[in-house]
């Protein structure tokens, strides 16, 4: 979650890479779905393209050669997360009750899950409101892109995650 933030008493954090890659890609998923690192050109492109100011931790990452790199990498949290912006029964997602006394027919619900490894996500308009990396609070494992970010990294050839095809629509539909 986005107030999860590492103290920065422990900044930078130190990470060692356990693959024989001699090039990391400018995106790696983290221990969990919900962490990214990400490299300094993709943090300065969210910076510049997103208006949510997003939190980067450095990272200090001692490679397979055994070189020690700082300032190449981040941790990206969130600056936020979008609150009710999928369009549910247009969405393969599906409400999970956790714990179990949550009443899904009262609308009480702990959190959304995909009901398909590529599922279709439709969002309202107004919640995404010019973002252009974006998750819900209540289904951070799949993040989304808008079209513009996405043909942007293709241009400056930044390699990223299998993307998932998402739509927008208008409130009032």
């Amino acid at each position: 979650m986005p107030k999860n933030i590492p103290d920065k008493s422990t900044w930078p954090l130190r990470f060692k890479q356990v693959t024989k890659h001699k090039v990391l890609p400018d995106i790696c998923p983290g221990l969990d779905s919900t962490t990214f690192y990400v490299s300094k050109k993709l943090k300065e492109m969210i910076e510049e393209w997103d208006p949510v100011a997003h939190v980067f931790v450095p990272l200090e990452i001692t490679v397979a050669s055994g070189e020690v790199q700082n300032g190449t990498y981040f941790l990206f949290k969130f600056g936020s997360f979008i609150e009710g912006g999928l369009v549910e029964d247009k969405s393969d997602i599906a409400r999970v009750s956790f714990p179990p006394h949550d009443d899904i027919s009262k609308g009480e619900f702990s959190y959304f899950e995909a009901t398909k490894l590529k599922p279709k996500l439709t969002w309202y308009a107004s919640k995404i409101a010019g973002r252009h990396i974006w998750a819900d609070s209540r289904l951070v494992r799949d993040v989304c892109i808008s079209d513009e970010f996405a043909a942007e990294l293709k241009a400056q050839k930044i390699k990223h995650i299998t993307l998932t095809e998402g739509y927008i629509e208008d409130d009032l539909a």
